[in-house]
């Protein structure tokens, strides 16, 4: 039995006089797995790690990155 397990990725958080700079940690995920949200001063992040085994190899000797969803909200500055 698989139980959902969630996740942090290291987020980094920066401002320009033009924008928000969002640098993240997000190994493995593609950018179809990624949904980034703003609204009302809030951003929220989704994303989803492929499921432990995704990889085409014979057998794998350790797995150490982190599998799931990741669910992050920050609020920014008005």
């Amino acid at each position: 039995m698989q139980h959902r397990r969630d996740w942090e990725p290291n987020i980094d958080i920066g401002e320009t006089p033009a924008a928000y700079v969002l640098v993240a940690e997000l190994p493995g995920v593609r950018s179809e797995h990624l949904n980034l949200i703003y609204d009302q001063g809030c951003l929220t992040i989704n994303a989803k790690a492929p499921p432990k085994g995704y990889h085409q190899w014979q057998s794998v000797i350790q797995e150490e990155r982190d599998k799931g969803r990741c669910h992050r909200v920050f609020a920014l500055p008005a």
